[in-house]
């Protein structure tokens, strides 16, 4: 087999739209391979109607491992990002001496004919194959984020936030300095989505986990979003959302009952009922007591033909104001994996609207169309929808109190939004893009959501809501409600797992504890006098970090930390371990400093754990007594 087909072999499966793109290719007319000296090939390039070396002219080889080692004085490899891969010289020189402390390489190239090139060279599976090497090549403007937050979660490359490195291939990077400078900017805010979705606090996990065992009724008790999978297959749906431009086109939804499955998100269900309109789903994710407000003073007779579909962190008030019937569904998260009751896990973003859009996507609808979803600030100034429950202007979210960004508009070149919102529009933008339907934005304002089509609600009506459906004889017809025996049989499955986290925490909790006190005897044994030999001592450390990070992913892999504490704690592990890697290892002026931080910071990591960890098991604890007294 010849080096492009074996080449074109190992990017098939991983990276389809550029084996694509490369098969279609023809040689390129203004790049050329020439030979050198040394006997490895270069690459010369017509610019501006001048022919240029892309690489050293004499031994490119040499010539790279000179630039990539020594000139770039790299100092903390953790990540590199290769910006212009030509032939592919530096690249190859970094991968022949990786440094031992480099976990990850992204390789980004703006001109696919370079890489073709370099197809029909080189044998280049060694590097194709890696599954800590990523390739970006011929990515455009437009799809250069989510392209990067793909790479981000499956490579988790957000715990180098503070550990990256770029390595430029001069010429490439001079001709196409727009392009990688745009990446670079792409790559950091791909780097702050990820850290945003992620979150800052434990406690905001710790109080989901709280309220979904307070919850524990209505999971238990109530029919999963899962019985409705796939049962709307080309139905249209509508995800109602609050922003200010509802105001111009809610009156147009009366009527779209039965021609399309409705989907409140929670802030809306008020404005929508005042009018009339009648939704089939709403939505609900916050953990907020606020939640409440949205469904207070609603009588049942209101809410007949509506459906709560809720996530069960919600505040368990917030459930009870809800007085129609209710649907279970799940994140994603690590918690529901491990509670093993399946009312339907689904990826979902950040927001109410984000979730509609994973139901209906789950559920088989198409088209999706978005109505209310501006994810901007209305001309004046206005943040939601008149009618709903918290106000036109809500206070807190005003501009001049949040960090605004300007973006492009549905139907302006540009409009103000705030970086809460503009999580919610890239989380829409991922989802767009792997969902096989149509998605219409309707919105008649706001921001533009990249892989939409924008038209009015008018226009949407026209082309796509044009059958009847009877959406809640579907809805009734499938849901089918959980038996006594089913119920019974659940509480005996929380009881016993309940049990099991209590006892498998105290272990883990235990564990820890002894950590803290192994790494306090460390230090002072180690570093409270004078250090005789420091190259025998950074040796020493090495090895203890090193025993350190061993227990590390022994209590990480543990069943009650995986299932219960990793999601409460998942944005402090990863922030401790941008700390962590963050620490220079290459032109170090002082590593035994470097390193003594590194075993200091150890002592809060496991302090921090153990403390999170017997606050879970009172949580358990209390819980376990409410199940027991179910059962008894």
């Amino acid at each position: 087999m010849d080096h492009f087909a074996k080449n074109m072999n190992a990017i098939k499966d991983r990276y389809p739209d550029l084996y694509k793109k490369l098969k279609r290719m023809k040689p390129p007319k203004d790049v050329k391979v020439v030979k050198t000296p040394s006997g490895h090939p270069t690459a010369k390039w017509r610019i501006k109607g001048k022919w240029e070396y892309v690489h050293d002219p004499t031994n490119p080889r040499e010539a790279a491992t000179r630039f990539v080692f020594r000139e770039k004085n790299l100092t903390n490899p953790r990540l590199v990002v290769f910006l212009g891969f030509g032939l592919g010289y530096n690249v190859f020189a970094f991968l022949e001496n990786r440094p031992p402390v480099n976990s990850a390489v992204v390789v980004v190239e703006e001109e696919p004919k370079f890489l073709w090139l370099a197809f029909h060279k080189f044998d280049l599976t060694p590097m194709l194959e890696r599954d800590d090497v990523y390739f970006v090549v011929g990515v455009g403007h437009d799809r250069l984020f989510l392209h990067l937050m793909a790479i981000m979660e499956e490579g988790g490359l957000v715990r180098f936030a503070k550990a990256f490195e770029f390595i430029e291939e001069p010429v490439l990077y001079r001709e196409g300095k727009e392009y990688y400078k745009l990446f670079i900017e792409t790559f950091k805010l791909a780097i702050r989505e990820t850290l945003n979705n992620i979150g800052n606090d434990p406690k905001d996990s710790f109080i989901g986990l709280d309220n979904t065992l307070a919850n524990h009724r209505f999971l238990i008790e109530n029919p999963g979003i899962n019985q409705l999978f796939d049962k709307f297959k080309g139905v249209p749906a509508i995800i109602v959302a609050t922003g200010p431009s509802l105001n111009k086109n809610i009156n147009q939804l009366k009527g779209c009952e039965e021609r399309a499955l409705i989907i409140s998100v929670d802030a809306s269900l008020k404005p929508l009922l005042k009018h009339g309109i009648t939704p089939h789903l709403v939505t609900s994710l916050e953990r907020v007591p606020l939640v409440k407000k949205f469904f207070t003073r609603i009588p049942a007779e209101r809410l007949r033909n509506t459906f709560l579909v809720a996530i069960p962190l919600l505040t368990p008030d917030s459930l009870a104001a809800y007085k129609g019937e209710k649907i279970v569904a799940l994140r994603a998260f690590a918690h529901y994996y491990w509670l093993g009751i399946d009312k339907g896990i689904l990826s979902i973003g950040p927001s109410s609207a984000n979730m509609g859009f994973s139901i209906a996507e789950a559920m088989g609808c198409d088209p999706i169309v978005l109505v209310g979803q501006d994810l901007a600030y209305a001309p004046d100034g206005r943040t939601h929808a008149a009618d709903n429950a918290l106000g036109e202007k809500q206070e807190a979210i005003l501009p001049e109190k949040m960090d605004t960004l300007w973006v492009r508009g549905n139907y302006v070149d540009r409009i103000l939004t705030n970086r809460i919102w503009h999580m919610f529009l890239k989380s829409f933008e991922h989802s767009i893009a792997t969902y096989a339907g149509t998605c219409i934005n309707a919105t008649e304002g706001g921001a533009f959501i990249q892989g939409s089509k924008v038209m009015t609600l008018q226009e949407a009506k026209g082309k796509y809501l044009r059958k009847r459906y009877d959406i809640v004889g579907n809805i009734r017809g499938n849901i089918i409600p959980t038996s006594q025996e089913e119920i019974e049989e659940s509480y005996r499955h929380l009881k016993r797992l309940l049990k099991e986290g209590i006892e498998e925490l105290n272990q883990c909790i235990y564990e820890c504890r002894e950590w803290e006190r192994k790494i306090e005897e460390y230090l002072q044994a180690n570093f409270s006098g004078k250090i005789d030999d420091e190259a025998e001592l950074y040796a020493r450390n090495v090895s203890f970090i090193k025993e350190i990070s061993k227990y590390k992913g022994e209590l990480i892999d543990k069943k009650s930390y995986k299932g219960i504490m990793y999601h409460i704690m998942q944005s402090f592990l990863v922030g401790e371990e941008i700390i962590f890697n963050a620490v220079p290892v290459y032109n170090n002026p002082d590593p035994i400093a470097s390193q003594k931080g590194i075993i200091v910071e150890h002592i809060e990591w496991f302090k921090t754990n153990y403390k999170f960890m017997e606050k879970t098991r009172e949580i358990l604890k209390r819980h376990l007594r409410k199940v027991e007294k179910h059962l008894s």
